[in-house]
């Protein structure tokens, strides 16, 4: 993902010819993102796409400080520092 996502850039998240060539697109970039601790503000959802799979689509959800905390099915259930 670019440093400074902006709403409607594309970019490629895995290039591999035949086999992974993974599209993504920034969505939206001020979502929020129902966490385990309470929402949290100023998220980005980014939407994938792959020619190899055409009719497949799958999502992303990255926190500001956080990082990626949803994908696809996928939730974050818990943050901060390692015990």
């Amino acid at each position: 993902m670019p440093g400074t996502p902006l709403l409607g850039s594309r970019f490629h998240q895995e290039t591999a010819p035949a086999l992974a060539m993974d599209r993504a697109e920034v969505v939206a970039d001020d979502e929020t993102f129902a966490g385990p601790d309470g929402p949290i503000a100023g998220c980005v959802h980014i939407a994938t796409t792959t020619p190899l799979a055409p009719q497949e689509r799958s999502a992303q959800v990255h926190a500001p400080g956080i990082g990626k905390v949803s994908d696809g099915p996928l939730r974050l259930v818990r943050h901060g520092k390692p015990r």
